[in-house]
C-alpha cells in the first residue's frame, strides 16, 4: 500500500512509499534468508546503533546490535532505532549477519515470523538502499538468486 507525507515545512520529514517491500529475516519459508514483505507487516527490530568510544575501549565485543521486543511495522522499527541513537541494521558482511540472526532467534523461537533488517527492495534492483545510506554493495543473503521483490506470507 503506498504511503505519502507532504509538507510545506521543510523541519519536516517528507516521504514517498513507491512499489517498495521492506526485508525481513527468520521466517520459516526461507529460514534466516532476506525475505521481501509489505513494510506495514509487523516484526521486531534489530537496530545498529554506534558504539561509543567507552564502550569499544570495555567491551570490544560489542557490535552496537541490538533486538527490540515490541513488534512494528517497518517504519514505526526505523524510528524507533533512530530515536535509539541507530538504524535498522545494515547487513554488509556475513559477521554481521550471524550477529544479527543469534539476536533474532529468540523470536522467531517464541513466534515471531521475524526480524527487520534496514533494507528496502525495489522492482528495479539498481534502486534497493539501506535505511543508514550505506551501500547496497555487493553482499547478499536473498531468499532467491536475487534481492528482487519476492512477497512472503507470514
Amino acid at each position: 500500500m503506498p504511503s505519502f507525507r507532504f509538507s510545506l515545512n521543510p523541519d519536516d520529514l517528507v516521504t514517498y512509499s513507491w512499489n517498495e517491500k521492506c526485508v525481513s529475516i527468520g521466517t520459516e519459508e526461507f529460514p534466516w534468508k532476506w525475505n521481501s514483505t509489505d513494510c506495514d507487516s509487523t516484526f521486531y527490530p534489530v537496530c545498529k546503533m554506534s558504539p561509543s568510544d567507552s564502550a569499544v575501549l570495555i567491551r570490544p565485543e560489542d557490535t552496537g546490535l541490538h533486538l527490540i521486543e515490541v513488534k512494528l511495522d517497518f517504519n514505526s522499527a526505523e524510528a524507533e532505532c533512530e530515536n535509539r541513537g541507530g538504524h535498522l541494521v545494515s547487513i554488509h558482511d556475513e559477521e554481521t549477519r550471524n550477529r544479527t540472526v543469534e539476536l533474532c532467534r529468540p523470536a522467531v523461537s517464541a513466534g515471531a515470523c521475524g526480524c527487520w533488517i534496514g533494507l528496502m527492495v525495489f522492482e528495479n534492483e539498481a534502486n534497493n538502499k539501506w535505511t543508514d545510506d550505506s551501500p547496497f554493495g555487493e553482499y547478499r543473503d536473498c531468499n532467491r538468486s536475487s534481492c528482487k521483490i519476492k512477497q512472503q506470507n507470514c
